[in-house]
């Protein structure tokens, strides 16, 4: 997948990715495994929720060695369905996720590109 980028008329290669499938967590922390980005640049994640029965918090995490993490950056707290788009970045070699359930369930996915 790809597009061409107006100013330039260059083409930029994408790779679509998902960090997290849509599924249900109960309420509680949910870490996803590390995800090594390698050389390649995280162009937008984008959370879409379509069940949210209390407070959703989804956090990104960066990390060298995908052992020592640190977040970067925070979706905008989800209290219901909806979609948020966000562009992230830099980013270490690893990338991870990591939500927070606060009250009642929540059905959601993050998926994004790769440029």
């Amino acid at each position: 997948m790809g597009y061409h980028v107006r100013r330039t008329g260059k083409y930029a290669d994408t790779e679509d990715i998902t960090l997290f499938p849509s599924q249900s967590v109960a309420v509680g922390t949910t870490t996803t495994l590390g995800f090594e980005v390698g050389d390649r640049r995280l162009a937008c994640l984008s959370l879409t929720s379509t069940v949210v029965g209390g407070t959703l918090d989804v956090t990104v995490q960066t990390s060298a060695d995908n052992a020592t993490w640190r977040t970067v950056a925070a979706f905008a707290q989800q209290t219901g369905a909806g979609t948020e788009r966000k562009s992230f970045g830099p980013f270490d070699r690893f990338i991870r996720l990591s939500n927070v359930v606060a009250t009642g369930a929540a059905t959601f996915s993050v998926a994004g590109e790769f440029i």
